[in-house]
């Protein structure tokens, strides 16, 4: 069990980064069974942080919602969810999926669409490395442009994904 120098987050064995505060330095410490600490809270739900006509999760759930934004109409993300049910979100659209709380490995394929560019690879592979905590919920914004893919992660808790 680690926790961040800078804020006192705890974090998995694995993080390098806070998820809180987003510094790299990090103490570790001896595994302690049912640890009180009393300056620690969980995030709470950033109440601007409000998609009405989306699903929230419950309390030992976490959501992923997924929005593809692209030049091309023909444009999408592919989900790789690693067992053979991939989702795409096409153009213009969003799609909300309930995760288990806890590290996961996205792994995501950005299309441009064909005939878009000359230069950039139509296809792209992409992964990022997430930690859903429960209850909450993470949007990924996709901006698939002509030579340019950008996708962007902001938690419901305000926690910082870089």
């Amino acid at each position: 069990m680690k926790f961040c120098r800078s804020c006192g987050f705890q974090l998995n064995d694995s993080d390098k980064f806070c998820g809180k505060c987003g510094k790299p330095d990090m103490v570790p410490t001896a595994p302690v069974a049912n640890a009180v600490f009393p300056n620690q809270q969980m995030p709470q739900q950033n109440a601007a942080f409000a998609f009405p006509d989306l699903p929230k999760p419950g309390p030992n759930e976490a959501m992923l919602i997924v929005f593809c934004y692209s030049v091309n109409p023909k444009g999408n993300v592919l989900i790789k969810n690693g067992t053979g049910q991939n989702v795409v979100i096409k153009n213009g659209e969003k799609q909300a999926m309930q995760v288990a709380p806890g590290n996961m490995a996205l792994r995501y394929t950005i299309d441009r669409g064909p005939g878009l560019t000359l230069v950039a690879a139509r296809k792209t592979d992409y992964s990022k490395s997430l930690i859903f905590h429960p209850g909450e919920t993470i949007v990924m914004q996709v901006s698939i442009g002509r030579e340019i893919n950008h996708a962007n992660f902001q938690s419901s808790l305000g926690l910082m994904i870089v």
